[in-house]
């Protein structure tokens, strides 16, 4: 059967539902393709960023020691953090 066939039998509820789906089926392949564009810029700019953290290291040799107390900074909050969520008496781990 095709679609002025099914137009004819079923009249407008079956072509409102076909231009709602098609208008679904638009929306969502448009918002993949933003979505894609999306995770490409982001992965080129932490690209950037890396680069950038790279060429200062090379240049100074602050950024080494900053890191390296940074990821220790990190560790101890997490160990609080944990702390925390062990002593909490809600139970929801926060």
């Amino acid at each position: 059967m095709d679609f002025g066939a099914i137009l004819d039998k079923y009249g407008l509820p079956v072509a409102t539902a076909a231009f709602f789906i098609f208008q679904y089926v638009k929306q969502a392949a448009d918002h993949k393709k933003d979505l894609k564009e999306i995770a490409v810029k982001a992965v080129q700019s932490i690209d950037a960023n890396t680069e950038a953290m790279k060429d200062n290291a090379e240049q100074s040799n602050t950024v080494k020691p900053v890191l390296e107390r940074n990821v220790t900074a990190l560790n101890r909050v997490e160990g609080v953090l944990l702390g925390r969520g062990q002593n909490n008496d809600s139970g929801n781990g926060i």
